[in-house]
């Protein structure tokens, strides 16, 4: 699937489409993993020591909420495009496509 971008698309677009329950925790699931990644870059520096001082806290809290707000941004991005953008054919169908173009050029060394 990692060299078929093609397939990949398809079948997370099928997921997607015409699956609201699906949708919605695609967009949960992206929201509450970019909090949690926020959250965390502040909770490691201050639990290490990194940032001492309300100055830095607030200011690593900032960070964290910048972070945060960046992969919800690319995460809603990325489920907006799947949902707006054309229509793909089934992945399976695009699998026998690919099957048929790999088989032909082999088919034509053999006659």
């Amino acid at each position: 699937i990692m060299s078929e971008s093609a397939i990949a698309f398809s079948k997370v677009q099928w997921a997607l489409v015409g699956h609201p329950a699906v949708t919605a925790f695609y967009f949960i699931g992206v929201i509450a993993a970019s909090w949690h990644i926020g959250a965390g870059v502040f909770l490691f520096c201050a639990k290490w020591g990194i940032i001492t001082g309300q100055n830095a806290r607030k200011r690593a809290g900032v960070a964290g909420v910048a972070v945060a707000a960046f992969f919800i941004v690319l995460g809603v991005a990325s489920l907006v495009s799947f949902l707006t953008a054309p229509p793909q054919k089934p992945p399976a169908v695009l699998q026998q496509e690919l099957e048929r173009q790999h088989q032909q050029p082999a088919a034509m060394l053999h006659q």
